[in-house]
């Protein structure tokens, strides 16, 4: 009777346990797709293919590389174009020193070596009266006043001059038109700027008036406000972007190459003139 019930416990344990293992089975039968199917290796161009884009992806720069390289590029950039600015500077101040060293030999061979043209009165037609200056670069006449620029707007548009130097006043104050400093500057400005639309490209200066002195300065009272006429220039120029020559120390130290009559200047007076103006021209 023993050895009966302990033969049921182990077949009851055996078929416990068999059951079990049916049971996995059936899981994993039910679960795979394909039960019987061995795993797959790569072939050999899927191996290829995995090499390469891992190359790929360690060769290929991040994107904060990207943009250091980005940075690095505009700062060589900016440097190469500061150097090139300080060495277009370093040749134009060369360029201005040979330049003033020539007028220094002969202000009129220094003259010849730049693009210009003068306008003005009586006092500018003697640069070419006297032989200085070529009489086709000269625009003046006796008597001129700043309104008369109109009448060499188109010799002056054919010659399309790179410099404008202008000289004008010691008439315009005797006409009473512009009356006061002020409006004197003003009737400059609409001048030149209608002058500046046949050169656009050019360079203007306006000198200062050449002031008149005695025996003309006791005569004509008006001729005592040229300070005040060319402090009024001085400042339109500021303002307005071109280039003020200031004559004063040059007729300070030369009064005595003024003609008699004390308004126009002597041949010898025409040199240091010159060169004032093309120090003004070369110290831009």
């Amino acid at each position: 009777m023993k050895d009966q019930k302990k033969s049921g416990a182990v077949l009851k344990f055996f078929i416990t346990f068999l059951v079990y293992i049916l049971a996995a089975a059936a899981g994993y039968f039910l679960t795979a797709e394909d039960p019987f199917a061995l795993p797959l290796l790569p072939s050999r161009g899927d191996e290829e293919s995995v090499q390469k884009e891992e190359a790929a992806e360690e060769e290929e720069p991040s994107g904060d590389s990207g943009e250091e390289t980005e940075y690095l590029g505009e700062k060589a950039s900016e440097e190469t174009g500061k150097e090139d600015a300080a060495a277009g500077k370093e040749a134009d101040k060369a360029k201005a020193g040979e330049l003033m060293d020539l007028a220094g030999e002969n202000p009129w061979k220094a003259f010849e070596s730049i693009d210009y043209c003068m306008i003005g009165d009586s006092r500018v037609s003697g640069f070419s009266i006297y032989g200085f200056l070529d009489q086709t670069r000269i625009f003046a006449e006796d008597g001129a006043v700043i309104t008369m620029m109109r009448d060499y707007y188109t010799s002056f548009e054919a010659l399309a001059p790179e410099r404008v130097f202008i000289s004008f006043g010691i008439n315009d104050m005797l006409t009473g038109i512009w009356n006061g400093p002020d409006v004197y500057a003003a009737a400059v400005l609409e001048e030149v700027n209608a002058l500046k639309e046949h050169a656009p490209d050019a360079v203007y200066y306006v000198n200062s008036i050449l002031p008149a002195l005695s025996p003309a300065l006791d005569k004509e009272a008006v001729w005592q406000q040229v300070p005040e006429y060319n402090e009024a220039l001085r400042k339109m120029c500021e303002e307005n972007g071109f280039i003020y020559i200031d004559n004063d120390p040059l007729v300070e130290e030369h009064t005595g190459l003024y003609a008699r009559d004390g308004i126009h200047v002597g041949p010898d007076f025409y040199s240091f003139w010159a060169r004032n103006m093309l120090s003004f021209y070369a110290g831009e």
